[in-house]
C-alpha cells in the first residue's frame, strides 16, 4: 500500500497547519530483497508499541504524526492501512468532503484494518476547528474499534489559540462558528458547542483535579465524552486520564492532544526486534533536530 515518508518534501508541506518550520529527517534503513516475500528481522534502537491516528485528510494525520515523531516514536504516515513495523502508524481516510456515511465507512474500514495489523491505542485525528463529519466518523469509530469503547473528545490546543470551555471550543476567545469558519464553502462550522455537536456528555474542567478523578469522572459520563481543556495542564491532565483508562478508550482531538499523549504512551525499556515483510517503508524517527 502506498505511503508516505515523513521527511519527504510533500508531506513536509502539507504538516504545516501550524506556525512553527517542521524538519524530518531520514535515518538509514536496512536492505531488504524486494521479492522476498519472507518476513524480514530489523532491529531497532526503540521499543515497539502499536499506536495507530486516523485522520479525514492528509494535513490532519501529519499533525499528530509529527508529534509522535518529536517524542521519539518510530513514526509511518501511510495513505491506508497496510503492514508496518512502525511504532506509531498514522492513516488518511481523505473523508472530510464525503457525504456523512461515506465518511463512516472509510474511517471503519480503516480502523478495521490498523486493529488487523496490531495496534493497540487509536488516536482519531480531528479537525481544531471542527469541520468535517465528526460525529458520523466516531461513531464509525466506536463501533470499530471495540464494543465496550468509549470516546474521550479535547481538540483543544491552549498554545495554538484553540480552548475547550464549557464545551464550546474558542479561537483566540471567539466561539468557533463566529470566525471565519462558519462561512466554509465546503464544511461550514454551524455548531461551537461540541456536546451539541456529538450529542455527547460534557466534563467540565475542575482546576487541581487529579487525572485518577478526571478518569473515574469521565468513564461515568458515556460513550462518548467532551472534555474541557482551557491551558495546557489541563490538556496534559486529559492524556493522562485516558491512559489510565486503558486502550478501550480512543483518544479524539488535535495536534494538542497528540504532543502529550506521545510522551505519555508506554513504551517498553527493552531494545526488541520488529518484524516487517515490507521492502521499501521508510519510518520517522527523531534522527535530527525538528
Amino acid at each position: 500500500s502506498p505511503r508516505w515518508d515523513l521527511r519527504s518534501p510533500c508531506v513536509h508541506l502539507v504538516a504545516r497547519r501550524y506556525t512553527q518550520l517542521i524538519t524530518l529527517f531520514t535515518p538509514p534503513s536496512p536492505a531488504v530483497n524486494p521479492d522476498s516475500r519472507a518476513p524480514t528481522l530489523v532491529a531497532y534502537n526503540r521499543p515497539v508499541m502499536r499506536g495507530g491516528i486516523v485522520a479525514d485528510d492528509l494535513t490532519g494525520a501529519g499533525d499528530p504524526a509529527a508529534q509522535f515523531v518529536r517524542a521519539g516514536w518510530q513514526t509511518e504516515l501511510q495513505l491506508r492501512p497496510g503492514k508496518s513495523g512502525a511504532q506509531v502508524v498514522a492513516v488518511t481516510t481523505d473523508s472530510r468532503n464525503l457525504e456523512p456515511a461515506d465518511a463512516a465507512t472509510a474511517v471503519a474500514t480503516a480502523v478495521t484494518q490498523l486493529r488487523a495489523t496490531g495496534v493497540i491505542h487509536l488516536y482519531k485525528k480531528i479537525d481544531p476547528t471542527l469541520r468535517g463529519h465528526l460525529r458520523a466518523e466516531l461513531g464509525a469509530a466506536l463501533d470499530a474499534w471495540s464494543p465496550h469503547a468509549i470516546a474521550v473528545v479535547c481538540p483543544a490546543f491552549p498554545a495554538m489559540g484553540r480552548t475547550l470551555v464549557d464545551g464550546t471550543l474558542r479561537v483566540n476567545g471567539v466561539p468557533v462558528s463566529d470566525t471565519a469558519l462558519g462561512a466554509d464553502p465546503m464544511t461550514p462550522v454551524t455548531e461551537s458547542h461540541l456536546p451539541t455537536l456529538l450529542h455527547a456528555a460534557h466534563v467540565a474542567r475542575h482546576a487541581g483535579e487529579s487525572a485518577q478523578a478526571l478518569a473515574d469522572r469521565i468513564g461515568a459520563s458515556g460513550p462518548v465524552a467532551v472534555v474541557d481543556a482551557a491551558e495546557d495542564d489541563d490538556l496534559r491532565r486529559v492524556a493522562e486520564a485516558l491512559l489510565l483508562l486503558g486502550p478501550g478508550a480512543i483518544s479524539v482531538g488535535s495536534a494538542g492532544l497528540a504532543h502529550h499523549l506521545a510522551e505519555l504512551w508506554p513504551r517498553d525499556k527493552g531494545i526488541p526486534l520488529g518484524i516487517s515483510s515490507v521492502s521499501s517503508v521508510v519510518k520517522g524517527n527523531n534522527a535530527g533536530s525538528i
